[in-house]
């Protein structure tokens, strides 16, 4: 490049991260999205699959919607890890992330199905970005990708509108 030409960086917002009351990073402007911070690594590579997410198409609405649903989505490392890596998704209340009328997949002591309620509920997302893509298959996802769509699950949870019977599952290897 000669000193005449001229080159425009693109002006980006960050993304707002914030050590919370309760230890956990805190992203975005509700901080609903939160990261378990178990160490310093960790916590960077989370917060840099967040980024990525959001400077993606669709990325910074899906973590506005998120965070805009006011529950809480805690993303964390699994307690145990699972070989070949995988990550997880619960919601805090299985009949709140249900859609109201909707089987949970639960049965009740006297044997009747649980149903949905469909008010909404948080979310804990169990992965670990180091094991993402997985080394030597150049088919696996990336950290941010698994993310995307374990966040995906958050919002359909945060939103009551689970159908936990409809066979579909949000894994994370093969995801789309």
């Amino acid at each position: 490049m000669t000193m005449s030409q001229r080159q425009t960086a693109s002006r980006r917002k960050g993304l707002q991260v914030v050590m919370g009351p309760d230890q956990h990073l805190h992203i975005g402007c509700g901080g609903h999205i939160r990261v378990q911070v178990v160490s310093a690594h960790f916590a960077a590579l989370v917060v840099d699959d967040l980024c990525r997410i959001r400077h993606a198409p669709e990325g910074e609405a899906l973590l506005a919607a998120c965070d805009a649903l006011g529950h809480p989505v805690i993303i964390a490392p699994l307690e145990t890890p699972i070989d070949p890596p995988n990550a997880t998704i619960e919601p805090t209340d299985r009949r709140a992330a249900t859609a109201a009328g909707r089987a949970t997949g639960q049965v009740s002591a006297t044997g009747e199905p649980v149903l949905g309620l469909g008010t909404g509920c948080g979310s804990r997302i169990c992965y670990d970005p180091a094991e993402w893509p997985w080394s030597g298959d150049p088919a696996c996802p990336s950290g941010a990708r698994v993310l995307r769509a374990l966040l995906r699950q958050a919002w359909v949870n945060a939103r009551g509108a689970d159908d936990p019977t409809d066979g579909e599952t949000c894994l994370a290897h093969g995801e789309a």
